[in-house]
Formats: structure tokens, sequence, C-alpha cells
């Protein structure tokens, strides 16, 4: 935390502790006096909080200046990426597998430019937990492609099966209120419930369809990956072992710290390699990893897309991503090599 927004909480809580009233019982009280600090300093905490984000644009000058290279080249395949979905995107071929991986590859461009501002900005954290899903969306893309038949319609019909179990939970919500509920809470009620029907019949034709196991967490998958019997419910990892990605596994699993709230978390950040210090702004540490595995995630799904439409553009942007990804790879290690080891910054 920077000088000035040190001071300024500083301030505000010796404002506070002045007026002597923090008893435990007198919660009302010490809300009133909390809100009528803030609003009595409201412009002086706009203009310190506004002086305080310096530390960002510090940040962001730091790294565009030991990952600018890198990050650039990312952010072109990025584009070149988002050009490949636009290509797409104008094509009339009417299958399912095409359309689920043309949804699923336009999400992939969404999350990796999430990832990348995220890296700009110095969380490099934070840009591993989107890439887990960037990851998981190419692997799904991947097996879609691998597998064929109707799997891309089984793909998109699971949404019926995500909507029942999310129109369920708000259902239990509603009930756990014990009908103490508002005009408008009790609409909302009756429209989830007739929602939760719906979604309640088109599981139940699904699995009529599918087969049982088509409710279950990757249900989609299940047929495809010799899933019949209710013990053998099928998971992420067997997708990953029926495309090959049993060695990107590891991978994935780290990222799961990044996104869980376990303590392996909070003793250790990518962007804080040292874990006996708190990371609780930007770093300029640990980009390297994240940056080459947004790019090899992107390639993978750009080779889906193009596998699924044979377009002459999407294959040229294709070879373009295999280039980039090899030039990235030696940028970003000449970016982490000149950062060098772990340095407490004042």
């Amino acid at each position: 935390m920077n000088d000035v927004k040190l001071l300024l909480i500083q301030s505000l809580l010796d404002d506070y502790l002045s007026k002597k009233c923090l008893s435990e019982d007198d919660y009302e009280n010490r809300a009133h006096l909390a809100c009528q600090i803030l609003r009595d300093n409201c412009q002086s905490i706009s203009e310190k909080l506004t002086k305080s984000r310096d530390i960002y644009d510090e940040a962001m000058d730091q790294i565009k200046e030991l990952w600018g290279c890198p990050l650039d080249l990312l952010e072109l395949q990025v584009q070149f990426s988002k050009e490949a979905a636009s290509i797409a995107s104008d094509l009339i071929i009417l299958d399912s597998n095409f359309k689920s991986i043309l949804l699923i590859h336009g999400r992939g461009c969404h999350i990796a430019t999430e990832i990348w501002y995220l890296l700009r900005g110095g969380f490099p954290d934070g840009a591993e937990a989107r890439w887990r899903t960037l990851y998981e969306l190419s692997v799904i893309s991947e097996f879609i492609c691998l597998t064929g038949k109707d799997i891309g319609e089984r793909y998109l019909a699971y949404e019926s099966v995500e909507m029942y179990k999310f129109y369920n939970s708000v259902i239990e919500y509603y009930k756990n209120l014990d009908g103490d509920l508002t005009p408008e809470e009790k609409k909302e009620f009756e429209c989830t419930q007739e929602s939760f029907e719906s979604a309640k019949k088109d599981v139940n034709n699904y699995c009529g369809g599918y087969g049982k196991l088509f409710k279950e967490n990757y249900g989609w998958a299940a047929e495809a990956l010799g899933k019949d019997k209710p013990k053998d419910k099928p998971n992420f990892s067997d997708i990953q072992n029926k495309t090959g990605h049993t060695c990107s596994r590891v991978l994935q699993k780290a990222a799961h710290f990044a996104v869980h709230v376990g303590p392996r978390a909070a003793l250790y950040r990518r962007g804080l390699p040292d874990s006996g210090f708190m990371l609780m702004g930007p770093s300029i540490y640990g980009l390297k990893d994240i940056i080459n595995n947004t790019a090899i995630a992107l390639d993978s799904l750009n080779w889906s897309l193009y596998s699924k439409c044979v377009h002459y553009k999407i294959l040229a942007i294709c070879d373009f991503q295999s280039v980039l990804i090899e030039e990235i790879m030696k940028k970003s290690l000449n970016s982490e090599e000149t950062l060098g080891p772990f340095q407490l910054q004042s």
C-alpha cells in the first residue's frame, strides 16, 4: 500500500477512534458514525484515491518495459483469433458441432482478452485463474472435433441441465426464507418455479434420448466416453485422456489454487515468489508461464475451428500463430531472464 493511501486510511481510522464509541453492542451508532465520517471526507477521499492509483500506473510502466514484447505478440495472437471467429461466423454451416466449437471459440477469445489485460496490469494470479477456463475450453473443443457425430448437439442441449440445477438452487433459497417474501420476491419465486418445470421437462426428454447419465456433470460427453453406468460418471479427466491432454493436467491442477479458497493460494502467489510476504497489488513477476500457456490454448482453439470449416484464411491464421507461439516463448523467457530473481521493492 503506498504512502498516500496509507495516510488516508489512518486519517479515517483516527477520526473514527477519537469518537470512542466502539461498543460491540451498539452497532447502530457505530454504523452511523462510520457513514458520517465517510460523507464528511467524500471529496478528500476521492482526490487521495485518484492520486494513490499512481502505483498501478507505475507497475504498468514497468511491465511494459519488461514484458512489452511478449505481451504485444500475445495481443496480436488474440486479434488473429478474433478474426478467425469473425470469418467463421459469416459461414453458413448447418452443423451442431461447428456451432458449438464456434461458440466455444468466441468465449475463448473473450477470456484471452481478459487474461491479456490482467497480465498487462500485473495480476498473473488472476490471469492464471482465467487461463484455467481457457484451457478447459480448448480441451472441450478438441474433444468435440475428435468425437464428431451429435456431440455438439449434446453439448448445447446440456444447457438445460445447467439451468435445471440453477433454478432448483434458487427455489431452495426462497424456501429457506420460510415464506417471508416481499411481493417482488413472490413474483420472482413463481417465475422461477415455472422456469424450473420447463427445464425439468427438457432434461427428462434429453435423458430419454441421450441416456440417464446426461443429467450428470459432463453428461453430454458420457456416451462418447463409453460411460453408461450410474457409478461410472464422466468427468473432465476422462475428456483430457481422450484428447491426449494428460501431460497438461498438472498445469490445470496448479491453476485450481488461484481459483479456489484453500490455503495454498494464500501462502503462494505467482506474482510473489517469496512466500514470506503478502501480495495485495500488482506485480512484475510470474507472467511468463501464463503468457505461454494462453498462446498455446488459443492455438488449439483456432485449429479446432479450422477443422470444422476448412477456410483458407483461418488456415493462414493458424500458420501465423505457429510462428507467434515460438516467438512468444522466446521473448517471454528473455523478459524473465532480464527481470532476474525476486527482489522485494520498497
